[in-house]
């Protein structure tokens, strides 16, 4: 209770200064508290692909956005309907969430509003699968938000989430006709889930979408089933002429000791 009081708190602070603060680094400080409080360990492999704009993952759970956003500065993008959600539509419009309209001119209307945010330095999350699965698998992209990175001729950091630990693997993705609260309440009392966030090379400004979305899913599919690891030596989308990566990745271990943003 007391965490979600100080997240309406800091949620009221960025409403009330009109564009002054920045609700990223809130965002992030906040969610760091939010998995110290469940229990969950997350450690990370690889590094960050220096100007990367984008970051798409695999889609597991809404624990997802805490993993990514406590570590990454970041807004994350949404359905529409959650804007209308009680308390958490309102808590995720304060933290800076775009929101996608479905149907027709939704994806193209929200490509249009990221591309300042993300020309002005900013770091947008997308799960191009559109929906949570179970984790053991990853489904179809969609390619039509990777625009937004070919636009702004920004890099795309992929990753890819792997939950084990204490039952994590079947605790955490949120599926079917789970509701939030229920889930929570498994997540609690199943203290110890550990998060495995796998940075592979990321991919060059340059390429189409359907390139950046097809190379992108391989590299995220190929963690998660335990085809490749970090290091993995691979072809960019945008060339294919040239590999990234090499050597083993650094990894660090626990939220709470890695600290910080990259």
């Amino acid at each position: 209770m007391a965490l979600l009081l100080l997240a309406l708190m800091l949620a009221l602070l960025v409403a009330l200064s009109l564009g002054r603060l920045r609700p990223e680094p809130l965002a992030a400080w906040w969610l760091r508290r939010l998995l110290t409080v469940l229990h969950i360990d997350v450690v990370w492999h690889g590094t960050r692909e220096p100007g990367a704009r984008m970051l798409v993952a695999n889609h597991v759970s809404w624990l997802d956005i805490a993993v990514i956003g406590s570590r990454m500065p970041a807004r994350f993008i949404a359905k529409r309907e959650v804007r209308d959600w009680p308390l958490i539509g309102w808590l995720a419009q304060a933290a800076g969430t775009f929101f996608i309209r479905r149907g027709a001119g939704g994806a193209k209307s929200l490509v249009e509003r990221l591309q300042p945010h993300m020309r002005g330095g900013g770091l947008v999350v997308l799960f191009p699968e559109g929906t949570t699965t179970d984790g053991r698998d990853v489904a179809r992209f969609h390619a039509r938000l990777f625009d937004a990175a070919v636009a702004t001729e920004s890099a795309v950091q992929p990753l890819a989430l792997r939950y084990g630990g204490a039952h994590g693997a079947g605790i955490a993705p949120f599926i079917g006709d789970d509701t939030f609260v229920r889930h929570l309440g498994r997540v609690l009392r199943c203290p110890g889930m550990r998060v495995d966030a796998t940075l592979p090379p990321g991919l060059a400004p340059g390429a189409d979408r359907a390139a950046l979305c097809r190379e992108a899913h391989t590299r995220i599919r190929g963690i998660v089933l335990g085809d490749e690891h970090p290091g993995h030596r691979t072809v960019t989308a945008a060339a294919g002429a040239r590999g990234t990566g090499g050597g083993a990745a650094r990894t660090e271990t626990g939220l709470r000791r890695a600290g910080g943003t990259r």
